[in-house]
């Protein structure tokens, strides 16, 4: 054990920072498709094959539900401003301990990257990749106990920038990985970019979830089809339609 209290064994919560208004988006990134999954469960699923604890920080008046992820802590964000600086000292306020933090929207986590930053975080406060023109990923780290209190200062003055905290703790930067792995979804585009990338590593691999609506004729079904399809194909969803005269399944998108 070292001053900074982190060992790569003693990191044992993972934390998805899962909190944000998704407004470059356009919608709620959380719930987009990628490979029949959303990014929310795709992340706690990594999160939960590499620590015995896992977390999901949202904002204060927010929901979410779950479904069979049992055991996962769901924490609501402890100071204003509903930001990852937020939801990090917030995880850290909570366990008291060494976490590392996965944002929501990250499309493609690595194990082995994940491994390297936590090996890093032995003797320092933070661990996370950094590579060529000051590329930083602070939302694939590793958070020790001591950066608690500059986080807390920086947000009681209305501060919320997480490389804000740097000068106050011991930062170890970690290289030699795609960068593209570290990347957020923070748009359509960027979403169709992760969905190019999914169907070029694996080509007959997992396909996107599919949803039917299904409805009499003369329901109002088509009306609602009209509204709804745009929406669900944005989500990354295949969605098809039975057509009740033709008896038939088409995919529509």
């Amino acid at each position: 054990m070292n001053a900074a209290g982190t060992s790569p064994r003693s990191v044992e919560v993972g934390v998805l920072i899962a909190g944000g208004g998704s407004r470059r988006a356009g919608l709620d990134k959380r719930f987009l498709v990628l490979e029949g999954r959303t990014l929310l469960v795709r992340n706690l699923a990594f999160l939960r094959s590499l620590f015995p604890e896992v977390a999901v920080v949202i904002g204060r008046t927010q929901s979410l539900d779950l479904g069979d992820e049992a055991g996962v802590h769901v924490l609501r964000d402890a100071w204003p401003g509903s930001s990852p600086l937020v939801g990090i000292a917030t995880a850290l306020q909570h366990f008291g301990r060494p976490v590392f933090v996965l944002a929501a929207d990250i499309a493609f986590p690595q194990r082995e990257a994940a491994e390297a930053v936590i090996a890093a975080s032995r003797s320092r406060d933070v661990a996370m990749p950094a590579g060529a023109n000051d590329f930083r990923q602070p939302l694939f780290a590793v958070y020790g106990p001591r950066c608690l209190p500059p986080m807390a200062r920086l947000l009681e003055s209305g501060r919320h920038r997480i490389v804000d905290i740097f000068p106050s703790v011991s930062v170890a930067e970690v290289s030699g990985f795609d960068e593209a792995l570290f990347r957020n979804v923070n748009t359509l585009a960027d979403f169709e970019s992760a969905r190019r990338e999914s169907a070029r590593r694996s080509p007959t691999g997992a396909r996107p979830a599919l949803v039917a609506i299904v409805g009499k004729s003369d329901s109002g079904k088509t009306t609602l089809i009209e509204k709804l399809v745009p929406e669900l194909v944005k989500l990354g969803l295949r969605v098809g339609t039975v057509k009740h005269d033709a008896h038939s399944f088409e995919i529509d998108h």
